[in-house]
């Protein structure tokens, strides 16, 4: 995990979920919005390559931190009759990704639960998040989803990533410091989201790193990684053999 979770002891999944309500209670309505926003619109530019780095096929897919369901309702675009499951810790987002999926006429599985300790039940083709990695300890979560997948399922994995190079960094965090300064002031209800903390969660997380290592230790194959945006953004992907 990241030097900043990993100085929360003593239980550092107790801290994260903290965190996670602290940060995103009561955001579940604006949330779309707000990701649009601080991400310059690369939010949905990210996603499209998580879906194109998914299965051409799928009948039963996984989405962990669903959130408010962005993700879900490209799943159900690509893989139309599939059964759709998504977990995320926060009801209100777990609602409004209900609604959605209602007004398309898609049925889903929606979990309230964590990612690392979620109920699954029988076995799926491909696993996906957005924005999970940061949060998670990557041998904990393979540990959960694993043996629900089936042989050749493929898991892909998207979040922030610092940017490696002077320049790319000296952007980022003008523009962090920006979304933080200003986003209270549009967004009154991610005040408790728009400071540091976020910011050092980000800079010092080595996710891709880690989920690699663990991939492998796992026994998984065809481990990749595909850097967004001035490596600000990442994907690692992986297949169960």
């Amino acid at each position: 995990m990241s030097e900043f979770l990993d100085q929360h002891q003593p239980e550092k999944l107790e801290h994260r979920e903290a965190l996670v309500d602290r940060w995103f209670s009561g955001t579940g309505a604006s949330y779309d919005r707000v990701v649009a926003w601080t991400t310059l619109g690369l939010d949905g530019y990210w996603k499209r390559k998580l879906l194109a780095s998914m299965p051409e096929t799928a009948e039963r897919v996984l989405d962990l931190a669903c959130g408010t369901g962005i993700v879900l309702e490209k799943l159900a675009r690509k893989y139309p009759g599939s059964q759709l499951v998504g977990v995320d810790l926060t009801q209100e987002y777990l609602d409004v990704a209900k609604a959605k999926l209602a007004a398309m006429g898609v049925e889903a599985e929606l979990l309230h639960a964590n990612a690392e300790s979620a109920p699954l039940t029988g076995a799926f083709d491909a696993v996906c998040s957005s924005y999970i990695p940061k949060y998670v300890d990557p041998d904990r979560l393979l540990d959960c989803i694993t043996p629900y997948l089936r042989a050749g399922a493929k898991v892909v994995l998207h979040d922030f990533t610092y940017p490696k190079t002077w320049l790319y960094r000296k952007v980022w965090r003008v523009w962090m410091w920006s979304i933080n300064t200003i986003g209270p002031r549009f967004f009154p209800a991610w005040e408790k989201a728009f400071d540091k903390e976020l910011v050092t969660v980000i800079k010092n997380t080595h996710w891709p790193r880690e989920f690699m290592a663990a991939f492998e230790r796992h026994g998984y194959v065809d481990i990749k990684r595909q850097n967004l945006t001035a490596r600000s953004s990442m994907i690692v992907s992986a297949r169960r053999p």
